[in-house]
């Protein structure tokens, strides 16, 4: 199983995590030291901060689900983010 992440800023909701099929949105709470310092690990070179959010999907194991997952993060990134310019 191959798992992908990312960090998503500027994502409001309520909720601490957000699921859908195949894939969440999991919340880095202040209540949870863990959930930062996992999310540190998980992106060294980034800011994760609290109230940020971490995207998580998983894959079978094959070169097909390989070349699929940027695409996928893109698509669901466009999806939660409509306005977002795709275009700068």
């Amino acid at each position: 199983m191959i798992n992908s992440f990312v960090l998503v800023k500027n994502l409001r909701s309520n909720s601490e995590e957000l699921n859908f099929a195949g894939f969440k949105f999991m919340k880095i709470g202040s209540s949870w030291d863990y959930d930062l310092k996992r999310a540190q690990q998980l992106f060294p070179k980034a800011w994760p901060l609290y109230k940020d959010w971490v995207y998580e999907k998983g894959y079978k194991d094959n070169d097909e689900s390989e070349e699929r997952i940027p695409f996928d993060v893109e698509d669901t990134l466009l999806w939660v983010y409509p306005d977002f310019p795709t275009r700068i």
